[in-house]
């Protein structure tokens, strides 16, 4: 089974290469000094697309 993609690669946060080092989820990145407990992608680099796509289906509508 294949796994869906998790970003668009087109929208400004998949083009951005670079962590910012500032937000919560870079501030708890051990390259940054953090315990690693979050693990997730600085909130510069997330896919926007994505991001529009969940808070429809999270409304009640059904998934796209």
């Amino acid at each position: 089974m294949k796994r869906k993609r998790r970003t668009c690669g087109k929208c400004e946060g998949c083009r951005v290469m670079r962590d910012c080092g500032t937000c919560d989820f870079c501030v708890d990145k051990p390259k940054f000094g953090g315990s690693n407990k979050k693990r997730q992608k600085c909130r510069r680099r997330q896919c926007t697309r994505q991001a529009m796509v969940r808070a429809v289906c999270a409304c009640g509508l059904g998934w796209l």
